[in-house]
């Protein structure tokens, strides 16, 4: 003999609490995945936001550092230059009658000097006053050459630079 189920609420009843299980148990489940998903997502966008203007911070700061660098150089290399003119201007006042400068250079810690004299012993007196100023070390008086057109001398004198004026 067949079992016939003669109560329709007992299936009624499953059904329900089927429903019931699904919306009271695993429906919240699945909205709280759900939600926490969106939450994670959105936390990283947030995070790769923050990096990214953290990224351009670091950058900026490093063309201002970049830039404090060459600021820095830029006034050691005025300073240097003030001192080269200071040194110039002294150097000027150094020259005795009858010489003159044609030529006047600074390249790494050497200077040197090129000009015409009417004769040996200016060209020696000059070197004796270079020697004089204490920023130059080794002034040697490098190449003395005779002309007989003008009676004149060429000469080119050289010495270390070792600092300010």
């Amino acid at each position: 003999m067949q079992a016939f189920n003669l109560l329709p609420w007992r299936a009624w009843q499953r059904q329900k609490l089927y429903r019931d299980i699904f919306l009271y148990g695993l429906l919240p489940l699945l909205l709280i995945a759900i939600g926490t998903s969106f939450f994670a997502q959105h936390e990283r966008i947030q995070l790769k936001d923050l990096l990214q203007h953290k990224k351009a911070l670091l950058t900026k700061l490093k063309g201002i550092q970049q830039q404090k660098q060459l600021i820095s150089h830029l006034q050691k290399l005025k300073n240097q230059q003030q001192d080269l003119l200071e040194l110039m201007a002294h150097t000027g006042g150094l020259l005795p009658d009858g010489l003159a400068i044609n030529e006047w250079r600074y390249q790494g810690q050497v200077m040197s000097w090129k000009g015409e004299a009417w004769h040996a012993g200016l060209i020696a007196v000059f070197a004796k006053r270079l020697s004089g100023v204490p920023q130059l070390k080794k002034v040697q008086i490098q190449q003395i050459q005779a002309f007989s057109k003008n009676l004149t001398q060429s000469f080119s004198i050289q010495a270390d630079y070792v600092g300010k004026l």
